[in-house]
């Protein structure tokens, strides 16, 4: 059984807890966090990768944090993305670091990999567990899909006083805009190029497996199939 997601930042003066996961925008949203926090230069000062000053802050404001989750005023907000392009996007960046150490990952597929996820054959990790809040069930969150966020921020701008902007992240795999077949059951060792088609991963079999992985995602932030596919497709020309 996956983890729930645990992963926030809090703004103490806007009274706004944000939620964020793995493999969600979460550089971009951390990045966001802390230019609002006017601490995104000391951050990037710290390592240019903004998730090792995450740890360190974290750690110092624990008393802060903690306050925000228990005051019944807080407001909660919660970047996601559609699971159908994250569950890609999380066997790529396995193919890639290997984050789970898997030693057999060259040579596993992304079916396999949804496979080794629902049987729990791979190690607990944030980065293919589910997005979904530990708390969602206690707590009234809106749901930002990042899909939407140049329409989206400056709606939640005006609604939570905050001031955010779209900040960029060096960290995605490089894709192809390449003309492919079903590429579900093949190994990541014979992946030349990685499509910007995700969709050229999945067949029907696949579609369910990940159902089955991330239903409780798919439902809860309202996620279909179709809107899969058009995001796709709308990449595909752009």
């Amino acid at each position: 059984m996956q983890s729930m997601n645990r992963n926030f930042q809090y703004h103490e003066k806007q009274g706004v807890i944000v939620i964020w996961q793995a493999k969600a925008a979460c550089t971009v949203v951390n990045k966001m966090y802390y230019k609002e926090e006017r601490l995104l230069e000391k951050a990037l000062n710290h390592s240019n990768w903004i998730h090792h000053y995450r740890d360190k802050h974290n750690h110092e404001t624990a008393t802060t944090r903690n306050k925000g989750l228990a005051c019944p005023r807080t407001k909660y907000i919660q970047f996601v993305v559609n699971p159908y392009r994250r569950a890609v996007s999380s066997y790529i960046h396995s193919g890639i670091h290997n984050y789970a150490g898997l030693p057999d990952m060259k040579e596993t597929t992304f079916s396999q990999f949804c496979d080794k996820i629902l049987t729990n054959k791979i190690r607990k990790d944030w980065h293919h567990e589910r997005q979904i809040y530990q708390h969602y069930r206690q707590k009234k969150i809106e749901y930002i899909k990042m899909e939407e966020i140049d329409e989206q921020l400056p709606i939640i701008n005006k609604k939570y006083g905050l001031n955010y902007a779209l900040e960029t992240s060096s960290h995605h795999a490089k894709t192809q805009h390449v003309v492919g077949e079903f590429m579900g059951n093949v190994a990541w060792k014979k992946i030349k190029q990685i499509p910007t088609d995700y969709s050229l991963f999945y067949n029907d079999e696949i579609r369910q497996k990940v159902e089955k992985i991330y239903g409780a995602d798919i439902k809860e932030f309202n996620y279909t199939w179709d809107e899969f596919i058009q995001q796709t497709k709308s990449s595909n020309h752009e």
